[in-house]
């Protein structure tokens, strides 16, 4: 499928080399233009918008099917998921750089599954870890009483009046208890959200990617933040359209996210290995 070059990096991409880019990133900082990467992101999918979607209905059933496999699903769907989201910015790049490809390029992120993989496994027990002690810690009680209440429904009895306002205000407590460790948990899911391509295009093992995106992001977590905000309701947008508003907000997210990778860190457009 031919394409054209749709933005230009903010990078002497004619000699790229992306060790020397991490360091002068580290040194002399970087802009975040938010606008950009969700302008850039919508050009790239609609410029194959056919196959993005296509994908996106692949990627929906593997998942789904996968997830119905007894015992292994959900291990199995842990495994695949990373690989499959990395399809899209693996042909976003393509998109983006002018380079043909072919619909099986889209799952050229199994080529990287067990570092994407490794990568997902690492961030999910950092964050989850982090936040069962601060909970257990903060809010133990709620979360007891919480637990107890829904055991008793589980068991078939019914809630009076009484205690189902008490489930409320108890939920209540523990939700502005956790509003710290929320905020915590979105900045450390944005610090590596660089990761997943520097693992696909710079071809780094998994923690040696997370370092260096956490290095980079983590100055930029206001940014990232209501980066986080305005995807989040782009999407939930495409969910009230029926649903259908998903076939495109989801690919052209993804599209952005590499937007964001290349405009800050780049790649070079003389690779076609990727």
């Amino acid at each position: 499928m031919e394409n054209q070059i749709l933005d230009q990096g903010s990078t002497d991409q004619s000699s790229f080399n992306f060790d020397e880019r991490i360091q002068k990133l580290q040194s002399e900082g970087f802009s975040f233009e938010l606008g950009r990467y969700i302008s850039t992101g919508n050009k790239i999918f609609l410029k194959n918008a056919g196959p993005f979607i296509g994908f996106l209905i692949v990627y929906f059933l593997i998942l789904v099917v996968a997830g119905l496999i007894p015992l292994i699903g959900q291990v199995l769907n842990f495994v695949l998921a990373p690989a499959l989201v990395a399809g899209f910015t693996i042909v976003a790049r393509k998109v983006y750089h002018g380079h043909n490809f072919q619909f099986g390029n889209f799952f050229d992120g199994f080529k990287q599954v067990l570092q994407l993989a490794l990568s997902k496994l690492v961030q999910f027990v950092v964050i989850i870890g982090i936040f069962a002690v601060y909970c257990l810690l903060v809010a133990k009680s709620e979360i007891t009483t919480l637990i107890d209440m829904y055991m008793e429904l589980l068991r078939g009895n019914q809630m009076s009046e009484s205690e189902a306002m008490e489930f409320i205000e108890v939920f209540k407590s523990f939700v502005v208890k956790a509003i710290p460790i929320f905020l915590v948990m979105m900045i450390l899911q944005g610090a590596w959200i660089l990761s997943q391509n520097i693992i696909v295009f710079a071809k780094k093992n998994f923690w040696e990617a997370m370092g260096i995106s956490f290095k980079l992001m983590l100055r930029k977590v206001p940014m990232l933040i209501l980066f986080y905000i305005v995807i989040g309701l782009i999407n939930a947008l495409g969910a009230l359209l029926l649903i259908v508003g998903l076939f495109y907000t989801v690919p052209m997210t993804f599209c952005a996210m590499y937007a964001m990778y290349e405009h800050i860190i780049g790649t070079d457009p003389a690779d076609y290995s990727v």
